[in-house]
This record gives C-alpha cells, structure tokens and sequence, in this order.
C-alpha cells in the first residue's frame, strides 16, 4: 500500500509498482490518484511523471483519469492522453468517458463501437445550448475526424443558423475520412450566404479529388452555369488551375474566359493563373496542348479583354519566360500598341522596350509616332521607349545611336524639322534628351549613345545647347580621357558664355559629389586653367570643386590659387566662392 501523502514522489511511486502485477499496479495508481486528487497535489504527481519517459508518461495518464475533479492539470496532459489513445486502444474505452475525451486525430485506430461513441459525446456537446459555443465548434472540429461518422454530423451542422458553428462544420468537412466525397456539399454553397468558407474548405478537398471528378464539379461554378457568387466562381477558377493537369485546366480556363456574359473579375482571375505560367513545351522544344491553350487564353484576352486585363497582359517578365515563347509574347505585346486605350499602349510601349529584338516593326511604328506631327498623347511615351531601348543591349539599328539606327533616324529628322522652324519638334528633340540623360546614370552605355545624339544634333546650329548638355552628361569624371573630351568641348563654348557657366555648373556638380577617384579631374583642372579663357576657366573652377573629396590637399590648393589669379574677372571670381577648410 503506498502512502498517499504529499511526500510520495514520482519516484516512490514508480519504485513501489514496479515488482506488481499489471491488475494490481493500476489499482494501486488508482487509489493514489484518488487520494492525491482529494489534497488537490494530483496535479504535481503527473508532472512528475511526465518527466520520466514512456513508462511514467502512461502511468501518469492512467492516474490523470483516475483521479476525478483533477484541477490545473499541466497541458502536457493532453498530449499523454493523446498519445495512450493512439497506443491503447484497448483503454480508450476509459479515456472516452472521462470529463475531458481523448483528441480524435489517431480515431482511424479505434474500433467502430469506440469510433460511435465518441461521435455521440462530441455530437452531445455541440448539441447543447448550454456550452460555449467555442467548446461545441470546438466537438464539430473533433468529430470531423472520427471515420464514418463525421462527415453526417458536419453536414447537419453546415446550414445552422449560428454563423460559428455553420462556418466551423464547413471548414471542417474537408478534414473528414473522404475529401473528396465532401466536395460536391462545399460548390453546393457557391451562391450561399456562406460560400467565402465553403470556397476555400474547398481547396482542401480538391487535392484528394480525382482529376475528371474535379474539372466536371469545378465546370458549372467557373463558367457561370450554375448559381455562384462571383468570389465563388473565381476561387473555382483558381482550384482548376492549381489541381486539375495542365491541359484540362488550361481548358476550363479558356473556356471560362469565353463563356458568354462572363463576369470580368472572372476573366482576371483566368488571366491571372495562366500569365505565370504561360506555354508548356515537349522535351524536343514543340508547344505541349496546355501550352497551346493559354496562349490561345493570352491572346483572347488581348483582343476582347477590358484595358484593366489588357494592362495585366504586359506585367508578365520577358527574362523568365522560355527563350522560345519571347517572340511571342513580343507579338501578343506589340499588338496593345493599337488597342485603342491609352493606358493600355502606354503600358505596352513600356513592356516593348525588353522585347525590342524581337519586334523591330513595333520600332519602327514607335519612331513614327514621335515624329507624327499631329499626334498630341502617344508620342511622350514613344519617345521614352525609345531612348530605353537606345541604351539597352538591343543591336544595332534598335538600339545605340550610331548612324542608320532608329534613334539617330528620329534625332535627324527631328533636328531638321527645328532648322525649319518648326518648335514642335524641339520639344520632342528635349523630351528625348532629357530621357537619355536621365536614364543613363549608371549605364555603360550611356556615354556613348549620348555623344552620338549630340554629334547629330550639332548639325543644327540652333540645337548646340542640347548637345552640349549631352555631352556634358556623357562626362565621366573619373575617366582617364577627361581633358580630352573637355578640350574638345571648349569651343562649342566660346562664343557662349551662358553655355559655359551652365556646362561648368552640371560638371561641378559631378566633380563635387562623385566618389570615384579625383587624379583624372586635377589633371583635366590643370590642362585648362592656364588656357586662359572664360570657359576655360569656369570648367577647370568645376573640376577644382573636387578637391573637398582630397580633403583639399597641396594640388588642389596650388590649383585654386592659380584660378584666383585667372585673366578672365568672372573666373577669378568663381575661384573665390570655392572654400577650402582653411579659408
């Protein structure tokens, strides 16, 4: 007989039932949970227990359940009662009865009278009105567990008035023993009160449905044929795209996007899957069916779709499609460009600059756009591809501005029409420009396209600002060739003096702020301080501004000194507004 006082520890017990036979030892962990039960230190006990493995784990269920009216028992109490369920079937019997039932998820092992028992104890519970109602959700969740009986209880529970409730059995069915057997009760709510929770149960039980069972239940609801709420026939469009093999989802889909009077939140949903998906391609290249049928999907969209599911079309990223369906795409793109919508073509124009190589008759119709003098809204954004597609990788004549390419085409006419007097085209000629010079920070190409542009446009004499303001742009402070280009620039400035001070003003912001090395601009600042010209020396005082980067070392003071005693009296007075940290 064990004391069953406070001083009987784990250990004791475990010692003291040891040498018992089975019978003997449960009475005995019997009577010492009735008791420990009674001074309310039960609760210890089991802890204990718990700690000391497999063995003091079943012993400390067993004494859990023998001693009633057990208050703050641990939570790992739970756990062992769960796990004697699934172990000991032959004691589930007791657990079944106890106040707190064993957890339903091991029910798959239990005997059908065991499983019936369980299912009436849990149906009682969310039976009754008394209980709260999170403890009889809490009975629907765990009958939806227990094979054969668990599906009838939900499906009682599916239409009951208490919103918790009704949604709890809905969200549980696809938890039942068969899933896919649940399936048809969920769609069957598509146009209910409910069908946000049916619709998304019914995810769940769609991945145990069998493929031709699923696209028929998945067929009504997508294309409209039976009674759905629109949210429920676009979840039934994206189950098909997620569950169904590819080219009998690629199917409904498609025929979800022509069904007559389809909803267009339908048809964005359609697009939706099918645009991160695309073409499926053969292991020899060819076009499999599925692929086939999106974008036979793809491009009913971009003939009928609405501007919202047009503009959709072209957020798809050219870089991570097959290399073979890029061309493709690039038709299914270029043809947006005459949609009609102008949101719609702006956004296409954008998405052509990435695809460029593989529609240059979109290239062209972009250069006629900007040169069409009577169109006043496409021809801003025209412009703007075109100068992404200059600095881009595309080949010649795309891309760059080498002569006989598109954009040194535009430039020339552009630039002979302002000989004309023609002041339209110089606003298109500075919308070029300023495109060019804003979308070449860090581009290794800019420097190049930019110095073409401008020897195209020096041709005009009334375009020199523009050139030199692209020439000035495409300066690399850092460059070994500095003074070269500087140098060569000096006499587009002469006769200039308002030209300089702008051109000596964007390149002291370029010295000043930069951060690569400084040799090649003190070398440059040197080469033109002693040639004694305004514009020579306002360029040299800009390059001198970098001297801060140095810290304002021994050369570059030597250099601002030099400036500060400069023929010209402008220059002489620009020096002076340099600061070193000694001035």
């Amino acid at each position: 007989m064990i004391h069953t006082t406070h001083t009987s520890s784990a250990d004791r017990l475990l010692a003291a039932v040891e040498p018992l036979p089975h019978a003997e030892r449960l009475r005995t962990v019997a009577r010492t949970a009735h008791a420990l039960a009674a001074t309310g230190e039960l609760a210890a006990l089991l802890d204990e227990l718990a700690g000391h493995g497999g063995y003091g784990r079943r012993l400390a269920a067993l004494a859990a359940q023998a001693g009633p009216g057990v208050t703050g028992r641990s939570e790992r109490l739970d756990g062992l009662t769960a796990a004697l369920a699934a172990v000991r079937t032959d004691l589930v019997d007791r657990l079944l009865t106890a106040p707190t039932p064993p957890d339903t998820a091991t029910a798959d092992r239990w005997t059908p009278r065991q499983q019936q028992v369980a299912a009436a104890g849990r149906a009682a519970v969310a039976d009754d009105p008394q209980r709260p109602v999170e403890e009889r959700a809490a009975a629907l969740r765990a009958a939806a567990r227990i094979p054969g009986h668990g599906a009838a209880l939900l499906r009682r529970w599916a239409d009951h008035p208490d919103t918790v409730l009704a949604e709890t059995a809905l969200a549980a069915l696809p938890t039942t023993d068969d899933p896919a057997a649940v399936l048809p009760d969920l769609l069957a709510r598509a146009a209910a009160d409910r069908a946000r929770v049916a619709l998304h149960a019914a995810d769940r039980a769609a991945r145990h449905t069998p493929p031709g069972t699923l696209a028929a239940l998945l067929r009504a609801p997508a294309l409209g044929d039976a009674p759905a709420r629109i949210t429920s026939r676009k979840q039934a469009v994206r189950l098909a795209a997620r569950h169904l093999p590819a080219e009998a989802a690629a199917t409904l889909l498609l025929d979800a996007v022509r069904a007559p009077g389809g909803h267009p939140d339908v048809r964005t949903a359609a697009l939706a899957e099918t645009l991160h998906r695309r073409g499926d391609r053969r292991a020899d290249g060819t076009p499999a069916p599925a692929g086939e049928l999106r974008w036979a999907l793809l491009a009913e969209i971009a003939a009928h779709g609405a501007p919202d599911q047009r503009r959709r079309l072209t957020e798809a990223d050219p870089h991570r499609l097959p290399p073979a369906d890029r061309p493709r795409y690039a038709e299914l793109v270029a043809g947006l460009l005459e949609s009609g919508d102008r949101s719609v073509e702006d956004a296409a124009r954008t998405r052509l600059a990435d695809l460029a190589g593989h529609v240059p008759q979109a290239v062209a119709g972009l250069a006629r756009t900007v040169l069409d003098p009577d169109d006043r809204s496409r021809w801003e954004s025209a412009a703007e591809t075109l100068t992404v597609i200059a600095l881009g990788d595309t080949p010649h004549p795309l891309g760059g501005c080498a002569p006989g390419s598109v954009l040194s085409d535009v430039l020339t006419a552009l630039a002979a029409s302002v000989g004309a007097g023609e002041d339209r085209s110089r606003e298109r000629l500075a919308r070029l420009q300023n495109r060019l010079l804003l979308h070449s920070w860090n581009n290794p190409n800019a420097a190049a396209v930019c110095r073409a542009a401008a020897a195209v446009l020096l041709v005009e004499p009334a375009l020199r600002r523009s050139a030199v303001e692209l020439l000035v742009g495409a300066v690399d402070v850092s460059a070994e060739d500095l003074g070269d280009r500087l140098v060569r620039l000096l006499p587009l400035l002469t006769d200039r003096p308002a030209l300089a001070v702008r051109a000596a003003e964007e390149l002291g912001r370029k010295a000043q702020y930069g951060w690569a090395r400084t040799a090649p601009a003190l070398a440059a600042a040197r080469r033109l301080a002693p040639d004694g010209s305004f514009a020579g020396g306002l360029l040299a005082v800009a390059l001198a501004r970098a001297g801060a980067r140095d810290r304002w070392s021994e050369p570059w003071r030597a250099l601002l000194r030099e400036l500060r005693r400069h023929p010209e009296p402008d220059v002489r007075d620009e020096a002076h507004t340099v600061r070193t940290d000694t001035d």
